[in-house]
């Protein structure tokens, strides 16, 4: 029964991997297209699959909880590895890092293009409101602030990694 199991978990977080790899060639393609968005959303999506399945595998392996539990989304998706799906657990965690990196790119991208399309408004004839400008302005920063922690503590731990090895 357990090897069952895991080989169902195995099998199911293979098929994630390569659909993760099927859409982040699809977004690659769409990317500077109208189609970019909705491409990086299915990646998004994919890229969370697999990561629930790589815990769910992790569960399976160790008879307990996953990984990810107890923290947060962005965490967990950090730390997604597996080493029996032909990848090899560095290439999992590089594959995650890299996709969450590319989120927070876009989200910063797309909160300050609405902040500064909002802003250039106010000039015109068309109605606007302060408060949406301060909203958007506040949403700029925090998808700002997520970028730059992110990228702090992603060059801390190759710093830390270098040190080790």
């Amino acid at each position: 029964m357990a090897s069952n199991l895991h080989r169902k978990a195995v099998e199911r977080l293979q098929g994630a991997r390569r659909e993760q790899d099927r859409l982040g060639d699809e977004y690659r393609a769409a990317k500077g297209t109208s189609s970019e968005l909705g491409a990086r959303a299915e990646l998004q999506g994919a890229c969370e699959e697999a990561a629930a399945r790589s815990r769910w595998l992790e569960w399976v392996e160790s008879d307990g909880p996953p990984v990810g539990s107890g923290r947060s989304r962005a965490s967990a998706r950090i730390e997604v590895s597996v080493e029996s799906d032909g990848h090899g657990s560095r290439a999992g965690d590089e594959r995650a890092r890299d996709s969450h990196l590319l989120d927070l790119q876009m989200r910063a991208r797309y909160h300050r293009d609405r902040h500064r399309l909002y802003a250039a408004r106010l000039g015109g004839s068309r109605p606007t409101s302060l408060r949406k400008l301060e909203e958007l302005k506040r949403a700029r920063e925090l998808a700002e602030g997520s970028l730059r922690r992110f990228e702090a503590d992603r060059k801390e731990a190759s710093a830390k990694a270098d040190r080790k090895g």
